[in-house]
C-alpha cells in the first residue's frame, strides 16, 4: 500500500507523539513501509537568538534529530526509519515540502481539539492536508 511515509511530529504534544508512533508501528507491521520523522521547530526572533550561546542552533538540531530517532526506537520501528528532519520555519511549508522532496506517498499528523482560536487561525493539520502532495492521516486520541 503505502511505501514512504512521513510523520509529523509536534515535540510539544506528548499524545499526539504518541498517537503517531503507534500509527507508524502498526502500519510497518502491516505493509512495512519506510517511514521519515519530521518536528518542525520554531523560528525564534533576532532579539532572542543573538543572546543565546553560538552553538545553541547546532545544539538543538541535534537534539531534536535525537529526539526523533528515540521516538522511532521507543514505538518499535527503528528499522523503518528513512531519515529524521528537523527543520525551521512554518509547520505546514516545513512538512508539505519535506514530503514533496523525499516522494511520501503518505504524511501522517496529529489533530489538536478545536478551539476558537484555531477556527479563526487555522491550523497546521489543516493546511498539510489542503497542501498535501500526498495522502494525509490524520489521528486522535
Amino acid at each position: 500500500m503505502y511505501k514512504r511515509l512521513l510523520a509529523a511530529i509536534d515535540r510539544t504534544d506528548p499524545i499526539g507523539t504518541d498517537l503517531i508512533g503507534r500509527r507508524c508501528k502498526t502500519l510497518v507491521d502491516a505493509s512495512g513501509p519506510s517511514i521519515a520523522l519530521i518536528h518542525v521547530r520554531l523560528s525564534l526572533p533576532e532579539s532572542y537568538v543573538r543572546h543565546l550561546p553560538p552553538q545553541w542552533e547546532a545544539d538543538e538540531f541535534i537534539e531534536t534529530e535525537n529526539w526523533l530517532r528515540q521516538i522511532a526506537m521507543d514505538h518499535g520501528f527503528a528499522a523503518h526509519l528513512s531519515d529524521v528532519f528537523p527543520p525551521t520555519g512554518n509547520v505546514a511549508s516545513e512538512v508539505t515540502q519535506i514530503a514533496t522532496n523525499i516522494g511520501a506517498d503518505l504524511i501522517i499528523v496529529a489533530a489538536h481539539r478545536a478551539t476558537i482560536g484555531r477556527r479563526i487561525l487555522g491550523s497546521n493539520a489543516h493546511a498539510i492536508m489542503r497542501d498535501a502532495p500526498c495522502d494525509v492521516l490524520i489521528v486522535r486520541d
